[in-house]
Formats: structure tokens, sequence, C-alpha cells
């Protein structure tokens, strides 16, 4: 409308009624323009743009909020609504103009009492009886993270991509305190721990990360029973070859983390039309990978079938829990006494 540009025409052709005319002029504005920033650089200058009409004093008060003790009580992320009772402003700035009440501008405002640090602001702008609210972040952090074979192993990059490396470096997990080894920056978190939030610090800022997984500590014990076809004819002594591997979260694990492993070997063979059942039982037995585990076999006359089972014992870091591993191999032979694939 012409009249919010300051066009006196309005008034002096009585274009519009009296009573509309004196609606507009007292009529005010405080609007923060939607298209500005909220995110900026440590170093870069904050500038929000505003629409203001009947403004003669624009006062702007800069809270600095405690992002630490914040996000550790509330686990939501700060916006415009939150309330700010009891928080003192860090710095406050006053504005004055003279425009005509009519016209309604946009003015550009520099925040220049912000900091060139890491921090979360709400910059309020109260002016005629009008309060608007923008919150501003400058720099931030965010995370990478691997599994490993004792949990997932985190690291906090700063806006650089640089691993952030501090005494007050870590993450809160279920208000739980995860710091980071001084040396690296690596954070450990052991798996299993279930959290919908976590909050990441490096010195006086934290910021929210609802991205990141960690899984359950589960294992997997899966290998090879390798056999010569060749040799494996009743009455002969065969040698079996066991590769075996451990998986925590799809991670290699070492098999000296396996306690009491066995290897069990059942077999079938067939005798007057009777299926006789046999069963051995190896234990005591080391793996590693440094080191080939095979076993002498002596292929029994009239043999059906034959299951080779290793078995073992891993205990859980997270729960001290034992849970049994196993996988098998089974091979059958037909009447001929041939090798059934």
């Amino acid at each position: 409308m012409q009249f919010y540009l300051g066009n006196d025409e309005y008034t002096k052709n009585k274009m519009l009624e009296t009573y509309e005319i004196n609606d507009l002029m007292k009529e005010t504005k405080l609007i923060i323009c939607e298209y500005n920033k909220k995110s900026f650089n440590i170093n870069e200058d904050v500038i929000l743009n505003l629409e203001l009409k009947n403004i003669k004093t624009l006062y702007v008060n800069i809270y600095e909020i405690n992002t630490e003790n914040y996000y550790y009580t509330n686990k939501i992320e700060f916006d415009e609504l939150t309330s700010l009772e009891g928080i003192v402003p860090t710095y406050l700035d006053i504005y004055s103009y003279n425009d005509k009440p009519q016209l309604l501008t946009e003015k550009k405002i520099i925040i220049s009492k912000l900091p060139k640090k890491r921090g979360l602001y709400v910059i309020e702008f109260i002016g005629n009886g009008n309060v608007s609210r923008a919150i501003i972040q400058k720099g931030h952090l965010r995370c990478i993270n691997k599994n490993t074979i004792n949990g997932v192993v985190l690291y906090i990059l700063d806006e650089e991509n640089k691993i952030c490396k501090r005494e007050q470096t870590g993450i809160w997990v279920n208000n739980e305190w995860y710091p980071s080894i001084l040396e690296t920056g690596a954070i450990l978190i052991p798996y299993s721990v279930n959290g919908s939030t976590f909050i990441l610090k490096h010195n006086d800022f934290c910021c929210l990360e609802k991205y990141i997984i960690i899984p359950n500590e589960e294992y997997v014990f899966e290998g090879l029973f390798i056999v010569n076809k060749e040799s494996f004819l009743f009455g002969n002594l065969t040698k079996i070859l066991v590769t075996p591997y451990l998986f925590v979260c799809d991670e290699l694990c070492p098999l000296e983390e396996l306690n009491n492993v066995k290897l069990t070997i059942n077999t079938i063979k067939t005798e007057n039309n009777q299926e006789i059942p046999s069963v051995r039982v190896i234990d005591n037995i080391k793996l590693s990978y440094n080191k080939e585990y095979s076993f002498d076999f002596q292929v029994p006359p009239k043999l059906k079938s034959i299951n080779f089972e290793l078995s073992a014992e891993i205990r859980h870091k997270t729960n001290d829990e034992t849970e049994k591993l196993k996988f098998n191999k089974s091979y059958n032979f037909n009447r001929r006494y041939e090798y059934d694939s």
C-alpha cells in the first residue's frame, strides 16, 4: 500500500477515511525478516534485517545462553518461545529513528556487540510495545564416529573440521559424561548405550546431535570347516581345518576374547539297518588369528553323516553377561559311501 511508503496524497486528498488514517498512523510493526541467517561463523559480523513502522526507539537486548545447562535440562533445541525468565542481558544497545509514523521501512541492524566466539544468543528487539526475538548461533560442532571392539569411538569436529581436544571436550548421554582423550580427542561410548539426544561439548559451548546411533553389543561367530574331499574315504585319517572369525557390530574382534571353546563332532553310522550316533568333544581350545587350528579325524566305516560344531562363550562388556556362540557344518554320505556336498 502506498500509505506505508509515506505517500501523503492519501491524507491530503482524503483517499482514506479519517478513522482509517488515524488507525494506520497509530499502527506499529516490528518484524524480523524471515530471510535472515540464523547461523554465523565465529568471526562473521551478525547483521539482521527488520521491518519497522512507528518505532522511534529500538531497544536491543542480547542474551548469551548457557548451552550446557539448557541442553542438559531440556534435551530440546532452543527456540523463540523459550522463557528468558531469570536471565540477564549480556549486552544492550539502543537505536533511534525519526521516520514518518505511517512509513514501513526495512532497517539493517549490525549486532556489533556480539563477541567473536562460539555461542548461542537470543537477540531481543523491543519497540513501542512490540517484542521480537531472533536465535543466533555462532560457530558449530559436529561429530564423526566409528565402531571398535570396545564400543563406538566419536570425535567432535569444529568449524574447520579439526578434532577438538580439551579437558572440557566430551559428550553428555543420558546425563552421563563421556570425556575425550586429551591427546587424541577420542570419546568412547560403550555399546548398548541408548540415548535419543547427545550433547556435544567443547570448552563452554554445547550443541545437540540427534543422529548418533549406538548399536547393541552383538557378536557374530562364524567360520569354515575345510575338508579335502579326496581324503574323506572310510578308514582314512583325514585332517579338518577350521578358520573361525569373531565380529562385534561388524568389527573383527580378537579370538582371544572367547572362553570355553570346544569342538563337538556328531557322527551317525549305519549297522544292520540301525543308526548309531556317536559324540566326540575336544575342549580347552585356544584360538588365534595367528595360529591355524586343525584336527585329525578317523573316518569310520558305514558313516552316514557327520556334523562339526565349534562353540564358545563371550562375556559382554556392557552388562557382564555371558553369551553362547557357535557355528557348524554337516556332511552326508550316500550308500555307496561317497561324499555328498
